[in-house]
């Protein structure tokens, strides 16, 4: 009785417990609620009442919404409301995005599973993560890693279920996590924390589960800290953990192993279901619907020109690129359906979407603005993150209109733009703002209005076009080439000083020396200028007046001179009263104004004010004609049909034109009759803006129209060019040069101004990057710059105070290695480089001591005993070689045919060099052997020095690759300056014959003329030099070869039938020595399909497939690119290969250089 009575008053105490917390809840739900107030969403039971739909609970909650937008649950001290109405989810999301956070209720379910990451807190830890992870998945690396990642794992995704597929197994297309579905069953669950305090149930489960995960993830933080430590990671760490561990490093208190788990966790939460789930409804619904499944078939079909029946996984995949993605509308449409019906974690709207940081707008440098196009089809508005700051960049017109107009005063150009502008713009019109924007503008409006003035300008420039017209018919008349858009600019830069000035610069003809220099000045600046966007380190050098600084002071101390001497002669004048009243320029006008207020308007401000006018007005004129030549010339028919109406509206001749007589009848009128003209040049500026990017910085918190955030600070930028090819401003034809769309029945039509805007352009080859860049294609480097090369023949990479060119273009080859030679050297930075170990060899040196070397070494090499000698060395050692290659064959042995073929190389060459057998080949001389590790090493380590950005501190202190390049080079040196010592003890005894064989006694018997210039470093450095001359091009070429016979066996068979035939030899026996023997001058004149493959080979992998040079002065290239005083240029003989050869360039085929069987090199001298 006693236990039966026990049981029953534990059963009842338990029942009685539940009852009295049913009613306690029961009135913490109901109380203090205002059920019947309609203020309040109307109550639709309680938060329990999801417990019994939750197998069913999106569909519940959808049945619910039909019925009533905005609903109620109520809860233990408070309710929660679940809303359908858009203005609420935008009222949440962005308009009070401040006042909604994700409360203490969401974060106790979420924590321990979630912990601190991204999706369980709120505030500053909310906003460093959201910063720190949009930087880090905008990164190129990353972006480049996952989607290889992603690639490779559907191609072993698609054959997985392609094999279950031909077994018709059955298979479960979404797996579910159980920590996941645990931590969402909490949402329901009114029992959870008294089941986590006991650790029963489902909480037992749970943490269960995360230690699981814990110790999981935290083995793998701390694996991969201690190869960081260690550096057993690569530079280039791709996956997100190494990223952030490299990231922690600034702060490890904050980023420990703890915060690293649930940062990476809740990266895998917010990716992995969100994917699986998304794909796993979508392949539903298309089986569901099989018309929509084939007609996303049939388009994946049509873009990847894949067929139907048979289909390489590989392959497939490879076509899928970025460009066939963007052809796939269907499927696009397909997958935001899906989205639409079964969404995933919504983004938040509150703030444009982000698309990387600012810096990575050097990498697109040299097709920024195509670049940003391509985004803006995507995104009218998208965010770049800066230090501190973000930038907005936009081509909706609603925004630009507010900025520019409705918003104006809460804009400014912000002091990053003056910091950037204020040391060549001074206080002109496009370096400040407020009050002092206004009064230049205000005064300007009124200067440009007068008639006396738009009458002096239009005489000035119709001068000036006449002018043009003559200098440019002259060239047409002697079929001259010339630069279009250098003529333009010395042409608008003659008539802008005339009308600023009213001083005759003459650029046009180049008779003014002082006009030639304060051009060039002010061209340099200008680029300097907009070079600090770009460069980080701009204020630190211009502290230092080092770099491009030290040269933008240097060109604007020309600028002010020039200028300000202009002023105060003009200054000058007007108080003799040596000017007539009507001031006709500008200067003059002002000049008259500044009377009224000396102290504001002196010659400072002067200088400011017209400098301005001229930037604005010079460059823009220029670029503009320019690209409207150029596209005239691109479409004849709208050519022809300007010229048609030129010559109606002034009634000219097709054939006889009198320039005077033809611009005097270009009047005012007349120009407003030509509506197909101003149409073709507005046209141009729609598809060319002279400024393709211009923007503003907000002075205050702002949402703009299209209802995005903009905080103080925040630069927004609208992007001129890419509004010009957005087709939802200018319909489907937007890339399209068509004049007509500015017409209606033949009248010009203009739009507004906050639709087309138009205004400045740069005039330097394309930028690609920086050389660090170099550095992440290193193990590529040759066909990644054949990538570039084929959208750009010449191009820059960025380098600290230089900018370093890369060209194909065969004319810019010819004009540095032939017509402009002198002007080009090895320059600085590649002397820099290479002295250390190749000394001052004809590698590392310029002018006469080239001139010299190349003398002295020209003469030697064409002696009969040298070339005897060398002949009879190669022929030895190739015998050799042969007999071990022979050797290995017989036996089925696996070698290393490169480097057999660099060991008989050096073998031959140190022979020939030094008259020293170092049997490398056979592996006899330990010394030999240590000399060629050296050697190769050196020449390895030397070349690294190209993509290493710190070698110099390395070398200073002595460590890490430069510690192995200095011991490297103390065993070269050691063991070549005591050959070279024994050999003059030799000479000196006349214990050497008379016909000295090797180039070293003969360089021995030379230095006795002058024996202190020729001393043993000297001739260290001359013999290192033809070296590494010949071993490592002749090695690697061979290398090549037989790698492409052995890729292509019938060139091989054809090869060796031609040796065959012109030796005579058999195919079964062959005698080393005797068909060497047979290897004559003769004989290998007559085999030209040998020597077409080897040409073939150099064509495809020349020996040296990168060279260049340094400018020692500022240039031209042919191809219309500046060059500046010590900027490199570089020709890619790889890549120009790979480019010029046509269709079948990659491909191996002799036959391209016989003709008629016979050798036909008769390629241009570049190749």
């Amino acid at each position: 009785m006693g236990i039966l009575f026990t049981i029953f008053t534990f059963t009842a105490t338990v029942l009685l417990l539940i009852i009295i917390a049913f009613l306690y809840l029961t009135f913490q739900i109901y109380s203090g609620k205002s059920i019947k107030n309609p203020d309040y969403p109307p109550v639709n039971g309680t938060i329990f009442s999801r417990i019994f739909y939750f197998n069913r609970l999106y569909d519940y909650q959808t049945d619910v919404a039909k019925k009533q937008k905005t609903f109620r649950l109520l809860g233990p001290g408070q309710s929660e409301l679940y809303t359908t109405d858009i203005r609420n989810i935008e009222h949440v999301l962005k308009t009070k995005f401040d006042n909604y956070t994700k409360g203490k209720y969401n974060q106790d379910i979420a924590t321990d599973l979630f912990g601190n990451g991204i999706f369980a807190v709120d505030g500053d830890k909310w906003r460093q993560q959201r910063k720190l992870a949009s930087f880090e998945f905008s990164t190129r690396i990353l972006r480049d890693f996952s989607c290889s990642v992603f690639r490779r794992n559907a191609a072993k995704l698609v054959r997985v279920i392609s094999e279950m597929a031909i077994v018709d197994q059955i298979f479960d297309m979404q797996a579910f996590d159980d920590s996941n579905a645990l931590v969402f069953w909490r949402y329901v669950d009114p029992l959870w924390k008294l089941k986590k305090y006991f650790n029963i149930g489902s909480e037992a489960s749970l943490k269960k589960n995360i230690k699981i995960i814990d110790a999981f993830v935290t083995n793998l933080i701390r694996t991969k800290r201690k190869l960081l430590a260690e550096e057993r990671l690569c530079d280039d760490k791709e996956d997100i953990l190494s990223r952030f561990l490299v990231e922690s490093k600034k702060d490890p208190e904050e980023m420990n192993d703890k915060y690293l788990r649930d940062i990476i966790l809740n990266f895998m939460i917010a990716g992995k279901d969100t994917s699986a789930n998304t794909l796993s409804w979508f392949f539903y619904m298309l089986c569901k619907n099989p018309v929509i499944q084939e007609k996303v078939a049939q388009e994946v079909r049509d873009v990847t020109r894949s067929q139907d029946d048979v289909v390489n996984v590989e392959e497939f995949t490879a076509n899928i690129t970025d460009t066939a993605l963007e052809q796939m509308h269907y499927l696009h449409a397909a997958l935001t359906e899906t989205l639409r019906l079964y969404p995933a974690v919504p983004l938040n709207p509150n703030y444009p979407p982000v698309n990387g940081t600012i810096f990575s707008q050097l990498f697109y440098f040299n097709r920024l603005y195509d670049y940003q196009t391509e985004v803006a089809r995507k995104q009218k508005t998208f965010r770049l993150l800066a230090p501190g700051q973000s930038d907005l960049y936009t081509t909706d017109i609603r925004n630009i209109e507010h900025v520019l107009k409705t918003n104006f005063d809460n804009y400014t150009k912000g002091k990053y733009n003056q910091d950037i502008v204020i040391d060549l713009f001074g206080n002109g019109i496009f370096a400040v703002d407020g009050d002092k924007w206004r009064q230049q503008r205000k005064l300007a409006s009124f200067e440009f209005s007068t008639r006396v003035l738009r009458d002096f300008s239009c005489s000035v420039f119709r001068r000036n076009a006449a002018k043009l017209v003559r200098v440019i018919s002259e060239m047409a008349i002697v079929d001259q080439i010339f630069d279009m858009q250098d003529t333009l600019m010395r042409c608008t830069l003659d008539s802008i000083f005339k009308v600023g000035f009213g001083v005759e610069l003459n650029c046009l003809e180049g008779s003014s020396k002082e006009g030639t220099e304060f051009m060039k000045a002010f061209d340099d600046s200008n680029a300097l200028v907009y070079w600090r966007y770009v460069d980080p380190l701009w204020k630190l050098k211009r502290y230092f007046n080092i770099g491009s600084e030290a040269s933008l002071k240097k060109n604007i101390k020309i600028i002010d001179a020039f200028v300000t001497n202009l002023i105060r002669t003009k200054r000058k004048l007007l108080a003799e009263e040596r000017l007539c009243n009507d001031k006709e320029d500008i200067l003059s006008r002002f000049l008259v104004e500044s009377k009224k207020d000396p102290e504001e308007m002196n010659d400072k401000y002067l200088r400011d004010i017209i400098l301005n006018f001229m930037i604005a007005g010079k460059d823009t004129s220029a670029n503009t004609l320019s690209w409207f030549f150029y596209m005239l010339c691109k479409n004849p028919v709208i050519q022809e049909k300007v010229a048609q109406e030129v010559r109606d509206v002034t009634r000219s001749q097709d054939d006889v034109v009198n320039v005077e007589e033809f611009t005097a009848n270009i009047t005012d009128t007349t120009l407003e009759q030509m509506h197909y003209l101003h149409a073709a040049l507005t046209e141009t500026l729609r598809l060319y803006p002279a400024v393709p990017l211009d923007g503003r910085c907000a002075e205050v918190d702002d949402i703009l129209p299209d209802g995005f955030r903009m905080k103080k600070g925040d630069g927004l930028y609208y992007m001129a060019y890419a509004m010009g090819r957005m087709p939802y401003i200018w319909g489907e034809d937007a890339e399209d040069f068509r004049p007509e769309r500015w017409l209606n029945n033949g009248v010009f039509q203009p739009e507004s101004p906050f639709k087309f805007i138009a205004f400045h352009n740069p005039n330097y080859a394309p930028v690609n990057g920086t050389v660090f860049r170099q550095l992440f294609h290193f193990n590529r480097l040759y066909d990644y710059q054949t990538e570039v090369a084929r959208k750009q023949k010449t191009f820059r990479l960025l380098a600290p105070g230089q900018s370093e060119l890369y060209t194909t273009d065969i004319r810019n080859i010819e004009h540095v290695l032939k017509t402009k030679f002198d002007k080009y050297r090895k320059g600085k930075y590649d002397q820099d480089i290479v002295t250390d170990l190749f000394g001052n060899g004809i590698f590392a040196v310029d002018g006469d001591k080239w001139r010299q070397q190349r003398k002295l070494a020209s003469f030697t090499f064409s002696t009969r005993v040298l070339r005897d000698f060398s002949c009879s060395v190669f022929r030895r050692n190739a015998a050799k070689l042969v007999r071990n290659i022979t050797e290995m064959a017989i036996v089925d042995q696996i070698f290393d045919m490169q480097d057999t073929l660099m060991r008989c190389t050096l073998d031959s060459i140190f022979k020939v060099g030094f008259g020293v057998e170092l049997n490398c080949m056979e592996g006899s001389s330990k010394e030999g052997t240590e000399f060629m590790k050296a050697f190769d090493d050196s020449n390895a380590l030397v070349y690294w020095r190209y993509v290493d950005p710190l070698w110099k501190l390395k070398r200073y202190l002595n460590i890490g690759s430069e510690a192995s390049l200095t011991k490297n080079i103390k065993i070269i040196d050691a063991f070549v300056t005591n050959l070279i010592r024994t050999k003059r003890k030799l000479l000196a005894e006349e214990r050497l014959w008379n016909d000295k064989e090797d180039i070293l006694s003969r360089f021995l018997v030379e230095s006795r003329k002058d024996s202190e210039e020729m001393n043993d470093k000297y001739l260290r450095d001359v013999i290192l030099n033809f070296m590494i001359a010949g071993k490592d091009t002749s090695a690697n070429t061979l290398s090549w070869f037989f790698y492409m016979l052995c890729k292509n066996p019938l060139i091989q068979e054809k090869l060796a039938q031609e040796v065959r035939d012109v030796t005579s030899s058999q195919d079964d026996v062959v005698n080393v020595e005797e068909f060497i023997a047979n290897i004559t001058d003769t004989a290998l004149e007559q085999m030209h399909y040998l020597h077409a493959a080897l040409t073939e080979t150099l064509r495809l992998y020349p020996a040296v497939p990168v060279d260049g040079r340094c400018a020692e002065v500022d240039d031209i290239l042919p191809d219309g690119y500046r060059m500046k005083k010590g900027d490199g240029l570089y020709y890619m003989a790889y890549a120009w290969q790979m480019l010029t050869f046509g269709r079948g360039c990659r491909g191996f085929r002799p036959e391209r250089w016989l003709n008629n069987g016979f050798s036909s090199l008769n390629r241009h001298s570049s190749s």
